[in-house]
């Protein structure tokens, strides 16, 4: 079957394979130690920005599309050489009711980084980045190894304080269950627009939580 891309109303890119992290579940990375080999290759790893402009034309981005989201299976989007420039390209071009969603660990780089992404986003009224902090400062760093609670803290506030609009997601595991209420408590402090769950109960349904005592305790695999 053919697709006509200029019929689209939502497409995904996933335009890097980088990331920082080692989270224990992700297919970027085994057990939580090494990246799998499979994507070692890192003049493969990014997306370039000639191969973006075809995947998502200026056409689409002024027309039929409705939701451009980047997220990655293997990557963080925000940690790409050229997502400031990617993000302008898509701003630049986006018809005023665009919605633009990119998901990140939010943990890299420094707060003059987020302030500037939080200038390039605010061009569209309809982004948002949505930040993984799974925990509080005892517990983030449990599952989401190799990033800082505080690193992703300062910068959600930057990008926050300079016009960002952001979310807070949440997973939810048996050794961050206790902290859900100080994290709504801190996401509305902080400015986030939304906070949400994921991995077991939500706010409706206080059943049991993901089982990830191996992690807690140092382990690699989901109980």
């Amino acid at each position: 079957m053919i697709i006509d891309k200029n019929k689209l109303d939502w497409i995904q890119l996933d335009i890097t394979a980088r990331c920082q992290a080692m989270c224990l579940e992700c297919a970027r990375n085994i057990d939580g130690k090494e990246v799998t080999p499979l994507i070692q290759s890192a003049n493969t790893w990014d997306m370039s920005m000639e191969l973006i402009r075809k995947a998502v034309t200026p056409k689409m981005l002024s027309t039929n599309l409705q939701r451009v989201v980047l997220n990655g299976n293997f990557g963080d989007p925000c940690i790409h050489p050229k997502f400031i420039d990617i993000s302008k390209y898509i701003v630049d071009h986006a018809h005023k009711d665009l919605s633009l969603n990119i998901s990140t660990n939010g943990a890299m780089f420094d707060n003059e980084y987020w302030k500037q992404v939080a200038q390039t986003l605010s061009g569209l009224k309809n982004h948002k980045i949505i930040f993984a902090i799974d925990g509080l400062e005892d517990t983030h760093h449990i599952y989401r190894r190799n990033t800082s609670y505080q690193d992703v803290i300062d910068h959600a506030r930057t990008f926050i304080h300079h016009g960002g609009k952001a979310d807070w997601q949440f997973i939810i595991f048996d050794h961050n269950k206790h902290q859900v209420d100080e994290a709504k408590h801190r996401a509305k402090k902080l400015g986030f627009n939304n906070i949400f769950f994921k991995g077991g109960f939500s706010d409706d349904d206080q059943g049991s939580a993901r089982n990830y005592y191996k992690a807690a305790g140092g382990g690699t695999d989901a109980g």
